[in-house]
């Protein structure tokens, strides 16, 4: 009878180790970037940025556009790398000394990059969703399933926004 005991509460020990493993092991998070593309260090967000600001702002006032962007992940596909992203821009200018702004624009973007001759990393083309109806089917086909949810329930822009206000006000020596 005491055998048995040991023997049950041994087999409770192993399969409550075995789970708790297992439930550590499935809920770490692993950055799925490094494997699948690559990192976007400092300076090449600033490219990305200057990209976004250049071919996707709509200078209306005759200002300077500024971006900034949150990335969702990378992905290499033969020589080219895929820079999935939510993208945020502004334009903004000066009107009687005063920080004024213009058009500008949120949502996200896929960016592509390529090496040139000096191996840096270049964008060479981008692709933005469908408007209207579609937007839904454009996401799903522009970008992997694993961004969706993200894209989809975007929250707010504010921590973008922000960002792009301090490197207008930067540029423009103006404070708040």
């Amino acid at each position: 009878m005491k055998k048995r005991k040991i023997l049950i509460a041994l087999t409770a020990l192993l399969v409550f180790t075995v789970s708790l493993t297992i439930i550590i092991g499935c809920s770490e998070k692993v950055d799925e970037t490094q494997d699948k593309g690559i990192e976007i260090d400092s300076e090449l967000k600033n490219i990305i940025n200057s990209y976004i600001a250049e071919n996707e702002a709509h200078l209306v006032r005759g200002g300077k556009a500024f971006a900034e962007h949150e990335l969702y992940g990378t992905e290499k596909k033969d020589e080219e790398v895929y820079v999935y992203l939510w993208a945020y821009f502004k334009e903004y200018y000066l009107e009687s000394d005063k920080l004024k702004t213009g058009g500008g624009g949120s949502y996200p973007l896929v960016i592509v990059l390529l090496k040139d001759n000096s191996e840096s990393y270049k964008c060479v083309r981008h692709y933005s969703p469908g408007d209207g109806s579609y937007y839904v089917p454009s996401i799903e086909d522009l970008f992997p399933e694993e961004y969706h949810e993200a894209i989809f329930n975007r929250p707010d822009v504010d921590k973008l926004s922000s960002l792009v206000e301090q490197k207008a006000r930067d540029h423009y020596n103006k404070e708040k």
